[in-house]
């Protein structure tokens, strides 16, 4: 990973900290979301989680070359599992074409810090994971935190009606029936032991990147767009594994079943954040948080229809025969296409 010796070290701290023993592995023929083993205190990353962060921050700026990118680079990824040679090149090629593209038509000044944005969002997603192993191992304090955690969901219900949670009252004001929907998930998140733990993760991976962001950016504004595109982690997470599920299903319902994000993690993680921001740029924080809420379905559906062929191929076509030749040439193509993604910023 190109951040490896970043997450060792903040790694490294947590266990100094909370009395851990958690190490962090690679597996690149692994899933993009993480894998971890409570007892061995194990946490397993697919390093490509690198570049599907940059490719969703690329979206931010141009949604036009950063979905189809990222449509481009998920499809590659599964055609490759099917041993689908030809259209695996076909899909680098125009991974490619899209990243000129985007260069060709952002600014270097409009450029994301996509390494800074990058490497906030691995860690959030490496210490979420850390934190389910810390309470695996202290039960005590799990039920202890998720009677807190029952409160703060039942203070956030309560609280609709006004700028808290902005996400949730910016969107039940778009979509008819949200509030409703909204009002009954917080009340089934109070008896949902599992989802309890995972915005108490959210929570704990938080506050640990946040702490780094002061030592390392003392900007206060830059502090802001960093705690918003922290929150688009959970944006992206749920947006890939949407998008894999999406290619993989002939059956209509369950394709929109999957395009309708869970708001809840995201909701609860934006009012977590919100007191942690000043008050002088907490309008810059709404503004972005506001734009990825808006922006996420559409910004998954639009490259569907145009990539449908290539869709379909991936599948409906049989898994193809394995070639270590052909696996090494576009595994070099790859690298390739990736040292450019490297080099746009």
């Amino acid at each position: 990973m190109k951040n490896r010796k970043i997450y060792d070290d903040v790694l490294t701290q947590y266990n100094k900290e909370q009395h851990t023993e958690i190490s962090m592995e690679e597996d690149l023929l692994g899933p993009f979301t993480p894998c971890i083993d409570l007892e061995e205190q194990t946490i397993t990353l697919n390093p490509h989680i690198e570049t599907i962060f940059t490719l969703f921050n690329m979206g931010t700026v141009n949604r036009t070359d950063g979905s189809n990118a990222i449509h481009h680079f998920l499809l590659y990824h599964l055609a490759m599992g099917k041993n689908l040679y030809a259209k695996a090149e076909e899909l680098l090629h125009l991974l490619q074409a899209d990243l000129r593209s985007f260069k060709a038509t952002v600014s270097d000044n409009k450029l994301p810090l996509t390494d800074i944005f990058m490497e906030c969002q691995t860690i959030f997603l490496l210490m979420h994971e850390a934190s389910h192993i810390f309470y695996h191992h202290h039960p005590d304090i799990l039920a202890d935190n998720s009677k807190a955690m029952k409160d703060y969901l039942q203070w956030l219900r309560s609280e609709l009606d006004t700028d808290r949670p902005l996400l949730v009252r910016l969107m039940h004001g778009l979509i008819p029936g949200l509030r409703g929907k909204m009002e009954h998930s917080f009340d089934e998140a109070k008896t949902d032991h599992k989802l309890q733990e995972e915005l108490l993760c959210d929570d704990a991976a938080w506050r640990i990147t946040f702490n780094l962001m002061q030592q390392n950016v003392h900007d206060k504004e830059q502090q802001a767009v960093l705690a918003a595109y922290t929150v688009y982690t959970l944006y992206y997470i749920e947006a890939q594994r949407t998008l894999e599920n999406i290619y993989m299903t002939d059956d209509n319902q369950v394709r929109q079943r999957h395009l309708m994000f869970d708001t809840t993690r995201s909701t609860v993680l934006v009012n977590l954040i919100w007191d942690f921001i000043d008050p002088a740029h907490i309008s810059t924080f709404k503004s972005l948080v506001n734009a990825i809420s808006r922006q996420d379905r559409l910004f998954l559906m639009l490259p569907l229809r145009v990539n449908a062929d290539h869709i379909a191929c991936v599948r409906m076509c049989d898994k193809g025969k394995y070639s270590l030749k052909e696996n090494r040439r576009l595994t070099g193509m790859y690298n390739e296409v990736i040292n450019d993604l490297q080099n746009l910023h």
